[in-house]
């Protein structure tokens, strides 16, 4: 396990982490020092990011369940204004579409009838994906049009396992006849988180959730996604122990509380929504090349904390013939004088790669954010950065540190829902609390119950009050009574009794 300091000393140690690339700001006239090699330094044992080799569930299934037939009236029941079963599958408007959505699935488990939870548990058996590793997933269709959902390869989702989970965990409680059969079900999706990311599931490197994996990015961690997963995983715990299952738990709660610093912003006064942001990178030749042929380029992800995986991308991919998704990592625009690259920075993994041509620099806008704002905006100024590396077969190698160069690895949860509304950031103070007192072990606790208490600490900052009524962040003690609404075994019932324990 993972020794645990003061939170102070935590986000020392985590800035002191960050590995050191020989990055080299280019200043006008200076010729930068360039190492010279046979071919291009790669990093030993990393894990491969090909969508062509990770599991892919059958694709007749997920369209099976995808669109159903408004005219439909015979197989169409309890129908309202945002909800519909179809066949006795309830269907959500999400975006003003009727939807298949798995985390609402989950929530439909949790807050019916019990006589309604039992039919819809057993005709979910038909729409679940067995994963290699034996788990059970219900998998997202690809008509949410969100932009992490607008991937090209069908995905699962952490955050949606966990929330499944709960439904048939209280079935484990409430429904004693079958519980034989729920008891199994449950311990496959719970099985499903520990599916590797780079094998086509959720977990990276044995110890973090993911809520929306990418096969074409660098992993990315969404804070509200890990932390829902793991509150279910807990409750799940209680009910069906597991040795296997605790462990994974302890692993994940142990990376949270080392990995906390790196979703603070004291900048922003907020937290950040997740560990990474998409990036385009303008690479300038040297002379001019072909401008319809673009270069081959190989991408890597090196860890930049202990106990994490390198992950490389042998050969970019084009844009040409695919859909186009804001996180996919690949060949943006190709030109005679430059190529631009679209890659992912993230705050684990420090960004390096090959560019199969000479190359003088690479520039990007190191971007900002506001509160309409999910990814890096504009701010129409340019950086550059030099190569560290030429090799003989041809190959230009840049390095990437996000912290380095000032680009942002995860946007703060400054981005407004209903319009004014801060919806994230008390999210995962409440998070952080309810899992603070589900750990067993107090430097775990004291971890995680210190940044919600930070981050406490941050609402009534004078960054936010300055806003007055233009910004609002949602209440806490709605998000205890939300929780509590989609938990299978429901904790404190006030955020003031939640906080005290938590801290206590």
């Amino acid at each position: 396990m993972t020794r645990f300091v003061s939170l102070a000393r935590l986000r020392s140690k985590a800035a002191g982490l960050i590995s050191k690339p020989a990055l080299r700001q280019i200043t006008p006239g200076a010729s930068p020092d360039i190492s010279f090699c046979a071919s291009p330094p790669l990093a030993e044992d990393a894990l491969s990011i090909d969508p062509d080799k990770v599991f892919s569930p059958d694709a007749a299934l997920i369209e099976s369940y995808t669109r159903f037939d408004p005219a439909d009236h015979a197989n169409i029941e309890h129908q309202t204004a945002e909800k519909l079963l179809y066949r006795g599958i309830p269907y959500s408007r999400y975006l003003d579409e009727w939807q298949f959505h798995p985390g609402r699935i989950g929530s439909y488990l949790v807050t019916q009838r019990m006589a309604e939870v039992v039919r819809l548990a057993r005709a979910l058996q038909d729409f679940f994906v067995e994963l290699p590793n034996g788990g059970l997933a219900l998998y997202y269709p690809n008509t949410i049009q969100t932009a992490r959902l607008q991937s090209n390869e069908y995905i699962y989702s952490g955050i949606a396992q966990g929330q499944l989970l709960a439904g048939y965990t209280r079935l484990i409680l409430r429904d004693r006849e079958r519980a034989p059969l729920w008891r199994d079900l449950a311990a496959r999706i719970a099985e499903s988180m520990r599916f590797p990311f780079e094998d086509g599931g959720v977990c990276l490197d044995g110890q973090v959730i993911l809520e929306a994996p990418n096969f074409r990015s660098c992993p990315e961690i969404i804070l509200n996604g890990w932390t829902d997963a793991l509150i279910h995983l807990h409750d799940y715990l209680q009910v069906a122990p597991d040795k296997d299952i605790e462990a994974f738990y302890l692993r994940n709660l142990d990376a949270l509380a080392a990995l906390l610093t790196t979703f603070d912003d004291p900048g922003a006064q907020l937290s950040r929504y997740s560990n990474l942001c998409p990036y385009v990178f303008c690479a300038q030749y040297e002379r001019p090349q072909r401008a319809s042929a673009a270069p081959r380029v190989i991408v890597e992800y090196l860890p930049a904390k202990p106990g994490y995986r390198a992950y490389r991308i042998e050969e970019l991919w084009k844009l040409e013939a695919r859909k186009p998704c804001l996180y996919d990592n690949r060949i943006e625009a190709v030109r005679s004088s430059s190529v631009d690259l679209r890659l992912s920075v993230s705050s684990l993994h420090d960004l390096r790669f090959h560019i199969a041509a000479p190359c003088s620099r690479v520039s990007f806008d190191p971007g900002t954010y506001d509160n309409t704002s999910t990814v890096p905006k504009k701010t129409m100024t340019s950086r550059s950065v030099a190569p560290i590396a030429r090799s003989d077969d041809g190959f230009t190698t840049f390095h990437i540190n996000a912290a380095a160069q000032g680009l942002l690895a995860g946007c703060p949860t400054n981005f407004m829902k209903h319009g004014k509304e801060n919806f994230y950031h008390p999210y995962h103070i409440v998070a952080l609390y309810e899992l603070a007192l589900s750990t067993p072990l107090p430097p775990q606790r004291k971890a995680l119950a210190e940044m919600a208490s930070l981050w406490l600490g941050y609402m009534e900052s004078d960054a936010h009050k300055r806003l007055g009524d233009r910004i609002v962040f949602a209440s806490l003690e709605g998000f205890v009574r939300k929780m509590n609404r989609f938990r299978a075994i429901p904790s404190v019932q006030s955020f003031k009794e939640l906080r005290e324990r938590a801290t206590s």
